[in-house]
């Protein structure tokens, strides 16, 4: 697949997919544990081990849509705008020569002209 916006967007989700595969069982295994009234359980590894032995493995993955449209969005941000600025196309280069020299030079000679 060649470096363009389709790329971006399936890297995008792919990024998102992962990190909510992983961030997800921790969330609401903290959720829980916080919500919880106190005493109700020992720490979280009882909290997680409670959540398997009642309702199973997928209790894990409560609201795991919603997490992840709402990391996909934010990665496909990132990723787009990094691959754009990133491309060695005129536009992006005069911005980033406008940003080096604007920090190479002295506080005093840092003036901007359209």
């Amino acid at each position: 697949m060649s470096d363009n916006w389709p790329c971006h967007l399936v890297s995008a989700f792919c990024a998102g997919f992962c990190a909510t595969c992983v961030a997800s069982p921790v969330d609401v295994v903290k959720t829980r544990y916080m919500n919880s009234a106190a005493g109700v359980y020992r720490g979280a590894l009882h909290c997680a081990a409670t959540m398997i032995s009642e309702r199973g493995l997928f209790t894990f993955y409560k609201g795991y849509a919603n997490q992840l449209l709402s990391l996909y969005q934010q990665d496909q941000q990132i990723i787009m705008s990094q691959g754009n600025f990133d491309r060695p196309d005129h536009s992006s280069q005069l911005i980033q020569e406008r940003i080096f020299v604007k920090e190479a030079q002295p506080r005093s000679a840092q003036v901007w002209h359209a």
